[in-house]
């Protein structure tokens, strides 16, 4: 409650300073006909069909969303065009700084902003690596994901990506990769050099990496 409250706090004093273009405003949150909004709140007309009612709080949670995106550019720009860090953000918007600092940090990791989709989207992408993010991303804005999906989908990659990297940890795994990276290295010249016996034990290991890829193929 108290950072949605903040958020509109900032978006009018934004507005109160002509930081924002009016059409940009305006665009943000369209307020249907008979509803009247102050600092204090909304009043809401009765008879307001539900279809408006559920179209201006979807709007409200868009535009909130957006809000978030407008703090942490004006955050950058005031470190860039004034050399001011949170001191004063913490001052005008009544955040902290753990809050705002997340932000900039979240947002840090985040390789690029997609239309139709919340920061809050975003948020939830930004441990994956850059490239993962990007088809995440387009996968959630053509099928229209909701933030829980796309916080599904994270789980799902980085539980794969953790499940790999502790596979190769396994003892036998990690011989054979040894051995292929040997084989990988090893030039025609070098083996034309080895006496029949050499040859034939790197026969030998071959043939029984072929073995093992079959048993495991066969699997």
């Amino acid at each position: 409650m108290q950072k949605s409250q903040n958020l509109e706090r900032l978006g009018k004093k934004f507005k109160a300073e002509g930081g924002v273009a009016g059409s940009v405003d305006n665009s943000l949150l369209r307020v249907p006909s008979g509803v009247v909004i102050s600092e204090m709140g909304a009043n809401f007309p009765k008879g307001m069909p539900i279809e408006s009612w559920i179209e201006f709080g979807r709007q409200h949670r868009e535009a909130s969303e957006t809000m978030i995106w407008v703090l942490i550019d004006w955050i950058r720009h005031g470190m860039g065009e004034y050399g001011e860090r949170y001191a004063a953000a913490i001052e005008e918007t009544g955040y902290s700084y753990s809050y705002l600092s997340n932000l900039i940090s979240v947002d840090n990791r985040i390789s690029l902003r997609k239309e139709k989709l919340t920061y809050s989207h975003h948020a939830a992408i930004a441990p994956l690596p850059a490239d993962v993010q990007l088809k995440v991303l387009d996968r959630a804005a053509k099928g229209r994901w909701s933030v829980s999906q796309v916080k599904a989908e994270v789980s799902k990659i980085k539980t794969s990506t953790d499940r790999g990297q502790s596979l190769e940890t396994n003892d036998e795994i990690r011989k054979i990769n040894r051995s292929i990276a040997y084989l990988g290295r090893v030039r025609s010249s070098e083996i034309e050099q080895m006496s029949p016996s050499e040859r034939e034990i790197i026969r030998e290991k071959i043939a029984t990496l072929i073995s093992m890829a079959d048993a495991l193929i066969e699997d």
